[in-house]
């Protein structure tokens, strides 16, 4: 009684639209509470979208690709995009992208990124991204750490303020070696590293770094002559230090082959619609 279902006959709509249900909150039919599409033989193997207007929500749910794609280099192999217009989105995949091992994507606009991991060489769990549309003056104010073009916002640029890195544990390497957590904050200028704890370990071993002297730019006291300096302390802030570039390649590398993806997969498809409509 509240709701009406639009049927077409396979091929007959140039999107691939089958079927489409309406659900109103009246009885009258005046009042849209949610649409359901239901797709076939789309070519980004979609099938079915659903949008609540009222709440300007949209998830779309993808079958398993079963065959490689033409452009294979760009097939995202996409599960769910869940999109809240101009706040949010949540990208999951199939387990079968080999070359990064994504499987979860959230992005709330200018405000955090977050992402999560399967099955990685370097056993990356977890990453996110904290960021400000304002740059906090501190020591960390280097073009290369400090910004991210976003897709979302008429302004492309934030500011990066945090980054928080999380690690599966190796079993063929002592567990307290590795390190099981890492958060670099960047206006308070400081970077805490969690390790994973042996067997019958009570807490972790806990280490707070001053992101200036990790990172080299910090100058040493004047009673503090060279042959003071631990060889091994300097080799293990290099490692801290490279680790804390790489986030912020990655970060910047996921941010471009994200859009890359969706401009390739789906604009495609978009634009092949239009051109037929």
């Amino acid at each position: 009684m509240k709701a009406r279902l639009d049927s077409y006959t396979d091929y007959r709509q140039i999107d691939g639209l089958v079927k489409r249900l309406t659900i109103y909150r009246d009885y009258k039919r005046n009042m849209v509470t949610e649409v359901r599409y239901l797709f076939d033989h789309r070519k980004d193997n979609l099938r079915l979208r659903r949008r609540f207007p009222f709440e300007y929500r949209t998830v779309e749910y993808f079958n398993k690709s079963s065959k490689p794609f033409q452009t294979q280099t760009y097939w995202p192999h996409w599960k769910e995009i869940e999109e809240v217009d101009r706040q949010k989105r949540i990208i999951k995949f199939y387990p079968l992208r080999h070359d990064d091992g994504l499987i979860e994507r959230i992005d709330i606009v200018n405000s955090k990124i977050i992402e999560k991991f399967h099955n990685r060489d370097d056993n990356l769990l977890y990453r996110s991204v904290k960021f400000e549309k304002t740059c906090v003056q501190n020591s960390y104010d280097q073009h290369e750490f400090k910004y991210l073009f976003d897709t979302f916002s008429q302004d492309p640029k934030v500011y990066i303020v945090k980054m928080s890195l999380k690690y599966a544990c190796n079993k063929y390497e002592p567990p307290n070696e590795q390190i099981q957590r890492m958060i670099i904050d960047l206006p308070m200028n400081k970077i805490e590293i969690f390790y994973h704890m042996n067997e019958g370990d009570i807490a972790p071993i806990h280490c707070v770094y001053p992101r200036d002297l990790v990172s080299g730019f910090g100058a040493p006291s004047e009673n503090q002559e060279k042959k003071d300096v631990n060889p091994e302390e300097l080799l293990k802030h290099q490692k801290i230090h490279s680790k804390e570039k790489e986030c912020v390649t990655m970060i910047k590398n996921a941010e471009i082959k994200n859009n890359n993806e969706i401009s390739n997969v789906r604009g495609a498809i978009e634009k092949e619609i239009e051109t037929c409509k």
